[in-house]
């Protein structure tokens, strides 16, 4: 009799494990597949998918990658890349983006370069080894980076400002940036 009501204990544990693979696996499929990103009712919640990463967060800016990315280093001495939601700067060296963008009729190397570098410049003026804050939603990109609003320490937004100067686009199409007051300068 323990014999059977143990191997039926065992059976029902296999299926609840089953059923919580299905169903993990269905929602990151449908979630990984669908293109879609998930709504936030209040776009500007101070949240966080990054484990060690809240949002709030005050991290040292090291490096200015570009216009739109940073490598930052954490209150832990941990190192990590940020790509600042909201915006898109233009590419500031070579590389397959603005190979493609050329060809599809937007700018590409040749005239996206100079405007990239421009952009890494101020960004550097701007945040380079300052500390900045991290603001929700905070989640990672397909490429690993951290993405986040930043504000600077004067308290404005990063973003905001450099639309504002004409240095990168608002990237509102794909991650709505509640705080985008302008519209990029022509």
């Amino acid at each position: 009799m323990l014999q059977h009501k143990l191997h039926l204990q065992g059976k029902w544990v296999a299926l609840l494990m089953v059923t919580c693979l299905i169903t993990f696996f269905s929602g990151y499929s449908l979630a990984r597949f669908s293109g879609r990103q998930p709504k936030i009712a209040n776009q500007d919640a101070e949240k966080s998918t990054v484990p060690g990463v809240p949002a709030g967060s005050q991290v040292y800016v090291d490096k200015v990658v570009d216009g739109d990315t940073f490598r930052v280093r954490g209150a832990d001495g941990n190192s990590f890349r940020i790509r600042v939601r909201g915006v898109d700067c233009p590419e500031s060296h070579r590389n397959d983006k603005c190979e493609r963008d050329g060809q599809q009729g937007r700018k590409g190397c040749d005239e996206q370069i100079p405007l990239g570098l421009e952009a890494a410049r101020i960004a550097a003026k701007l945040a380079k080894h300052k500390q900045v804050i991290l603001e929700g939603p905070i989640s990672l990109d397909r490429y690993g980076r951290v993405l986040a609003y930043v504000r600077l320490p004067d308290g404005s937004d990063y973003g905001a400002f450099m639309v504002k100067e004409g240095l990168c686009e608002d990237f509102g199409w794909k991650y709505p940036h509640p705080r985008m007051p302008y519209k990029t300068k022509k």
